[in-house]
């Protein structure tokens, strides 16, 4: 399953340059990962309210390749590389919508954990199933 996000850079996102500054990446990153748990049918707040289980993240690695810039449309797209007992890593790319140029890649490895011990607990049985892994 994939889950395409749209984009538009305004001034807030960028540097004196016009040009993305590279920690708000992370944020839109951020915002694709969510949009397809939701689009998979996991809602993260039910998933803490229900479950008392939130998602932290391990790792980012994240290749910026070309830049975005001022009022340029991008698109976030967001998959699911792998699924480990108690890990999720997911493959996420930014595009520039006009040209389809590759701006950033990233795999990203989130862990879910209990809230009320903050340990790492398994992944739920039905997002594995969802995600097909």
């Amino acid at each position: 399953m994939k889950n395409i996000l749209d984009f538009k850079v305004y001034y807030k996102d960028t540097d004196a340059e016009g040009v993305v500054y590279y920690a708000n990446y992370l944020g839109w990153l951020e915002a694709g990962r969510c949009e397809l748990l939701e689009q998979m049918g996991f809602s993260l707040k039910k998933l803490k309210e229900e479950q008392n289980l939130v998602f932290a993240i391990k790792d980012v690695h994240c290749e910026y390749l070309r830049p975005a810039r001022l009022m340029d449309k991008v698109q976030v797209i967001t998959e699911i590389a792998e699924i480990k007992p108690a890990r999720i890593i997911f493959k996420q790319k930014v595009i520039r919508q006009n040209d389809q140029e590759l701006l950033v890649e990233a795999l990203v490895t989130a862990f879910p954990i209990d809230m009320g011990t903050f340990k790492p607990v398994r992944v739920p049985k039905e997002l594995k199933q969802k995600a097909g892994l």
